[in-house]
């Protein structure tokens, strides 16, 4: 049964210490949280922390480059947590603008997740809207971010290419990047098939999914649309609300309280337990005055019937 997790970037102005806030996080009606960052916190103090609170950690947002290197302290920092789950929450939109920039992260964090899976985590990956730029790209252009390597990565392990060919390559695809994104808006995607998104899907298989509700209705697309094409590795879908004007890969949207803009946040959490999520993520991602009650994750889950 689908659960509720409250993403903890959503209480980060609040002046409360940490046992506090997660005893407050606990009362309005969350069984988890996810954290917006690997904490700094002694990691055995915060499991009891969570633990004394009633609370579960089911997951930790990093950077993409957080992959690089040997992983021993994210893996450490896991274990001692008691969380078996870590999300790229996310890239520069720049990986999303050619098949090939595309086939190169899909490979990357696919190294890093498998490197990941021999030490009992999960990596999954958090969609923002850019993802949903259609990548029907010139073959030219294909072939050139190809060549000059423009969103280069760090090298699975931590090593990386050095010597003059390669300052050249990652000089030149600098300039061809910032020429490409400078010339050419985020094009929009009829169709899901089209999209960024579904290509970076197919070319991975170990990595999995933490759908955002939120940014996908911003980026023009149906939820359940994204939840049917990742529903086999979508254990954790994350939720949070938007006033969209104008919806495409780059679209106009702000931020909104749970409950008061454009996504239907009951659906979504019908949706969720329809795909069999383990936990549906909840953030205010502009959050009101920090002193303002905890939107109940409790209550959420009573009115959409789950």
């Amino acid at each position: 049964m689908v659960r509720p997790a409250l993403q903890l970037y959503s209480v980060r102005a609040s002046e409360l210490q940490r046992p506090a806030l997660l005893s407050r996080v606990r009362d309005a009606g969350y069984e988890g949280v996810e954290f917006a960052s690997p904490p700094t916190a002694d990691p055995d103090a915060l499991a009891a922390e969570l633990a004394d609170a009633g609370l579960e950690p089911v997951g930790i947002h990093l950077r993409v480059t957080d992959l690089s290197g040997q992983l021993s302290d994210l893996i450490d920092t896991c274990h001692r947590l008691g969380c078996d789950t870590v999300v790229i929450a996310h890239v520069s939109p720049s990986h999303f603008r050619t098949r090939s920039r595309v086939r190169r992260l899909a490979t990357y964090v696919e190294d890093g997740a498998t490197r990941l899976a021999e030490a009992g985590i999960s990596l999954h990956y958090h969609n923002q809207c850019f993802e949903f730029q259609r990548v029907e790209t010139p073959a030219l252009v294909d072939t050139a971010a190809d060549v000059f390597n423009p969103t280069p990565l760090p090298q699975p392990g931590g090593q990386s290419r050095t010597g003059p060919l390669a300052t050249g390559r990652r000089m030149a695809g600098t300039a061809s990047e910032r020429l490409l994104d400078t010339v050419t808006s985020l094009p929009t995607a009829d169709e899901f098939g089209e999209t960024g998104f579904a290509y970076f899907l197919d070319r991975t298989d170990a990595v999995r999914i933490e759908p955002d509700i939120g940014n996908v209705r911003a980026a023009g697309f149906e939820p359940a649309t994204v939840l049917d094409a990742t529903a086999d590795r979508a254990t954790l879908v994350h939720v949070k609300d938007k006033l969209v004007t104008a919806p495409g890969p780059d679209p106009q949207a702000t931020a909104a309280p749970i409950g008061s803009g454009d996504v239907d946040v009951e659906a979504a959490i019908e949706l969720a337990a329809t795909a069999d999520a383990e936990w549906v993520v909840l953030e205010n991602d502009d959050p009101p005055d920090p002193s303002a009650p905890i939107f109940n994750g409790a209550d959420a889950f009573e009115a959409a019937g789950v």
